[in-house]
């Protein structure tokens, strides 16, 4: 049955090895497998018999095969088949080379007296060079010790088809024939020769098996063999080589449960045909058990609790062309193997060992690289190991270290890299090493899934002649990420190549049947582009171009120890990935120098523009700037670039947008001058889905969306034990009368924050004080602050309190939060309070703009939100990934062009409506106002710089300030008659108190407690 894809004219040549004839472990069915596969080659795939090369007992000595498989390399042209099989003894050689685990060589023993072996770095040169010439190439070894025949890692062997190893003390030197100079290379992402298809009889530890075939015990056969050839016999058009390894494997694994055949290399390809298949990956049932059945994966592969899988027959593409058996969901997942409940079934019995299940949830390589053993009690975790090899000048290789100035391996493209895994337990592991390049791409630097490593000992990949392996890299600085998988039992890891785009150091758990490990280093690739004046740089998916200046660029993934210092990171790094706000480019611009050649912006000042594809509907962008001082710098997207005229009915193009980045800074003189002065400045340009389109109402309602589902509105405790989490019990029932059982006091936040992160400092002595002076009644208020003003924020409050209820409240706020205590306060005529009664004694603000703010004016929004990122990237609060979480909240509405949606910060604009409203009408209660303010001089080089650059001239102009809110506002007299305040405490520059941090400094709770108690 000749391929029907089968190029025409191509040849099929087969080289057959048979040897039964062993001095003391002679076998029975070698020579009747090698017959049997001429046999059913010729029958059924169209090998004619002269191009079949049979070569039996002492017919195949070292020297023929050696030279059988030359003759086969020189005869093949390109599309040509090349089919390789050995029925026969396995072996290994002992060698004192770390380029095969332990030392250990695996061989094909053709003869016993005199010895005779052919070692695996002599077939795989002869496989390399097969490769060279044509895609197809199957090898089929049905003897012990084959499972790593064609790559590095072995472990002793025993049983029938296995002979005693050969005792080197060094390994002899190899005949790799005429085709290769020991010169071949191969990139870290893959090696391109990997095309052939090998099917190995057992793992490297096991025995092969031969016995009688059914109905004849005269005739005996390899196990491997025969079920290969009955599957081969009954395949049908179009089937894969794995498609009927599956099925041999099961029929192996069912007579001979302790041997386990192997399949690696292009095991998608057609029965001997040149088309190679892409089906959609699945898992494999490997067993039924009433209503539940177990997948042959497990965590190792990716799969989670609750995930659904659709289920298909045995050989199944999923090409659309299959009828679905019915539906699982996985309810447990062990190391290599996972549970499944059935969901559905359309006939019962159908789905069975050899289905294929496959679920639409797409792995991304980000999780793959993410991927660990978090059980603790696992004895692999940081007992292997992952070392990265650079070769000397003498071609030795040695552990690469650190470069000094970028805190990881540095390797220039082309460069020789390898590998040492090392495993330091007592239990043999299968090892597999990918390459998780920085374009998103997986590429395996291991074959196969029986890499078996064994106890104490240790592999290099890499180190020898015809593993070499070299950094392939044509793009931009980038970070390369080595990950190693270890596992007890062998697994399949080449889901990881179809993917979308530390180690524990410590022992100490117990190595279970199923446990597994990963190791991941990470290696950085270095290039670097010059900008010259008004010529434009592509570099990380951006055109870079300036004007006025030169420069240099590279992209900021990997860069140097200074550059990573700028990049986000702890807090500000979980907030972005909470906020979905994902990289879309990130590079360094260095070594700025302004020209003299009159290329300047409009404005005459030098100036870098940045253009970035727009990412489409439903996703929007903003840029972020870190200088060397670690100054942040918002940059919200500016109008998207002309579109390209076209004719007719053209493709739609893709959308472009420019930012354009200050490149000047105010030195220690006040003045302005060129990026010279900046040792470097680091540029991401992130993304974040916003779903539909937003405009008019809609956007209004996004706004006030994203910003409730952060901060939704809600009276909370505020206890001793849970007044610093959010993980605080809501305010309901009984819990409101007892808070009216008398004097209670009343947490009110600011700004972009929440009750947890404006009051988390506070010290628990205090909060331990407050709870005694008011018998327990102490609560707090959650509301949004971007998209309510003060006054809904007051009138929600209301409707939180039931009807009857009675409250006499003392408040500490801060920042806007006295704009909202002020209302409570000042203007309960304009309220509706029903049958409620609130009456506030005390108030003590702190921080608060009760004379506004410039930051909150349109013109300086960008001002506000780079001055308070700052501030918590600096001077962190209480849960500072939550606060940051609120102001990235005011990044992403303002990116969006929602700002006349922020009602809240408009309520703090000086002169602006609101504050017309509230800064006006006489003194009408008794009630008692006392003020906390700050003149705050910063000395954390990043908020110098912010001041200097940002804040001094353009928005507080000389007047003292804690950098969000100038001090006198706080308690000057603002037009209320309220103002001004007589008790005031006003931090002065010595103090070091920023707006966040007044909770941080034990003279703010102690001025508290007095106000509090007079």
């Amino acid at each position: 049955m000749p391929s029907p894809d089968t190029t025409r004219g191509s040849v099929r040549r087969a080289l057959l090895i048979g040897i039964n004839a062993y001095a003391t472990k002679p076998l029975d069915g070698c020579i009747a497998d090698a017959e049997l596969m001429a046999e059913v080659l010729q029958e059924r795939f169209g090998f004619k018999h002269d191009d079949i090369t049979l070569l039996r007992d002492r017919g195949a000595s070292r020297e023929a095969v050696l030279a059988a498989l030359d003759a086969l390399v020189a005869s093949t042209q390109a599309d040509d088949a090349a089919f390789i099989f050995y029925a026969g003894h396995g072996s290994y050689a002992t060698t004192d080379d770390h380029t095969e685990a332990a030392g250990i060589d695996s061989t094909l023993n053709v003869c016993e007296k005199p010895r005779e072996d052919i070692y695996d770095h002599e077939l795989r040169a002869r496989l390399e060079a097969l490769a060279m010439r044509t895609p197809h190439t199957v090898v089929i070894l049905d003897c012990c010790h084959s499972g790593t025949m064609t790559r590095d890692g072995s472990a002793p062997p025993r049983g029938e088809r296995w002979n005693e190893p050969v005792r080197n003390t060094t390994r002899p030197a190899m005949d790799r024939g005429p085709h290769t100079d020991g010169s071949a290379t191969r990139s870290t992402t893959g090696d391109p020769k990997d095309s052939y298809v090998f099917i190995a009889a057992c793992l490297d530890q096991e025995i092969a098996k031969e016995s009688a075939i059914p109905g004849d015990d005269a005739t005996h056969h390899g196990a491997l063999t025969y079920a290969l050839v009955q599957e081969l016999r009954r395949a049908a058009p179009g089937e894969t080589w794995r498609d009927v390894f599956e099925r041999v494997s099961r029929t192996i694994r069912t007579i001979h449960e302790d041997q386990h055949p192997q399949i690696e290399g292009a095991q998608e390809r057609m029965l001997f045909g040149l088309t190679e298949f892409a089906p959609a990956p699945y898992v494999t049932v490997t067993a039924r058990h009433r209503t539940r059945v177990t997948l042959g994966a497990g965590a190792l592969q990716g799969l989670r609790v609750g995930a659904a899988y659709t289920v298909y027959p045995d050989g199944s593409k999923g090409d659309g062309s299959d009828t679905p058996l019915g539906r699982l969901e996985v309810t447990l997942v062990k190391g290599t193997t996972a549970m499944a409940r059935i969901l559905t079934e359309d006939t019962e019995g159908d789905i069975d060992t050899g289905c294929r299940a496959r679920t639409a949830e797409r792995g991304t390589v980000a999780e793959a690289l993410a991927l660990e053993n978090r059980n603790r009690a696992s004895g692999l975790r940081g007992a292997v190991t992952l070392e990265v090899l650079r070769a000397g000048p003498d071609e030795r290789f040695t552990p690469a270290g650190d470069d000094a100035a970028v805190g990881m391996p540095v390797f220039d493209s082309t460069e020789r890299i390898a590998f040492r895994i090392t495993n330091t337990t007592d239990v043999p592991v299968y090892v597999n090493l990918f390459d998780f390049d920085p374009r998103g791409s997986v590429g395996a630097l291991t074959k196969g899934s029986a890499n078996l490593l064994i106890g104490n000992s240790n592999v290099e990949i890499g180190v020898a002649d015809l593993r070499k392996l070299r950094v392939v890299w044509d793009g931009d600085d980038a970070i390369t990420s080595y990950k190693l998988f270890a596992s007890v039992k062998p697994v399949d890891l080449t889901y990881l190549t179809q993917l979308e785009q530390q180690a524990v150091t410590t022992r100490g758990g117990q190595i279970t049947d199923d446990d597994w490990t990963t190791v991941t280093t990470q290696v950085m690739l270095r290039r670097k582009a010059v900008l010259s004046a008004d010529e434009g740089v592509n570099i990380a998916g951006a055109s870079i171009t300036t004007r006025g200046m030169t420069a240099a660029v590279r992209s900021a993934t990997g860069g140097p120890d200074a550059t990573r210092r700028l990049a986000p990171s702890g807090a500000l790094a979980e907030a972005l990935a909470d906020m979905q706000m994902q990289t879309q480019q990130s590079f360094v611009i260095t070594d700025a120098q302004a020209t003299t050649d009159g290329t300047r912006s409009t404005d005459g000042e030098p100036t870098l523009q940045v253009q970035v594809v727009d990412p489409g509907d439903g996703y929007a962008q903003v840029a972020m700037t870190t200088d060397e001082s670690g100054m942040i710098q918002w940059h919200f997207p500016p109008e998207l670039d002309d579109e390209p005229v076209t004719r007719g009915d053209a493709m739609p193009t893709i959308r472009t947008r420019t930012f354009t980045f200050d490149t000047r800074r105010v030195d220690g003189t006040g003045e302005r001058g060129v990026l010279s002065a900046i040792a470097q400045k680091l540029i991401n340009v992130y993304v974040f889905p916003v779903g539909k389109a937003i405009v008019g109402h809609v956007a209004a309602k996004y706004g006030e969306k994203l910003e409730l589902e952060r901060t939704p509105y809600r009276v909370r405790t505020f206890l001793p034990g849970d007044y610093a989490t959010k993980q605080a019990t809501t305010i309901t029932g009984d819990a409101w009368s007892t808070l009216a059982a008398g004097r209670a006091l009343l947490m009110i936040h600011g700004t972009n924050s929440s009750t947890h992160t404006a009051f988390g400092e506070l010290p628990p002595a205090f909060v331990d004080a407050m709870h005694a002076q008011y018998e327990g009644r102490v609560f707090a208020f959650d509301h949004p602050t971007l998209t309510h003003d003060p006054r809904q924020n007051i009138e929600t409050l209301l409707d939180l309190v039931p009807d009857g209820i009675t409250l006499d409240v003392d408040i500490i706020c801060h920042s806007r939060g006295g704009l909202v205590s002020r209302v409570l306060a000042e203007k309960q005529e304009s309220l509706q309070f029903g049958t409620r009664t609130l009456r506030v004694g005390t108030v003590i603000f702190v921080g608060a703009p009760n004379a506004g703010t410039r930051l909150a004016d349109e013109a300086c929004i960008g001002e506000y939100l780079d001055t308070v990122t700052n501030l918590l990237n600096v001077v962190p609060t209480n849960g500072a990934t939550d606060a940051l979480g609120f102001v990235l909240t005011g990044v992403k509405l303002v990116a969006t062009g929602l700002w006349s949606g922020l009602k809240g910060l408009h309520s703090m604009q000086p002169g602006g409506e609101f504050g017309k409203w509230l800064n006006t009408g006489e003194r009408a209660k008794e009630t008692r106002y006392f003020a906390l303010a700050s003149n705050y001089t910063p000395t954390q080089p990043s908020l110098v710089q912010l001041v200097k650059d940002r804040l001094m001239d353009k928005v507080f102009k000389g007047a003292g300030n804690d950098l969000v809110v100038p001090t006198d506002g706080v308690f000057a007299a603002n037009g209320s008659g309220y103002f001004p305040i007589e008790g005031e405490v006003v931090f002065n520059a010595v103090d070091g108190v920023p707006h966040t941090g007044f909770f941080q400094y034990a003279r703010t709770t102690t001025q508290m407690e007095t106000w509090l108690k007079s």
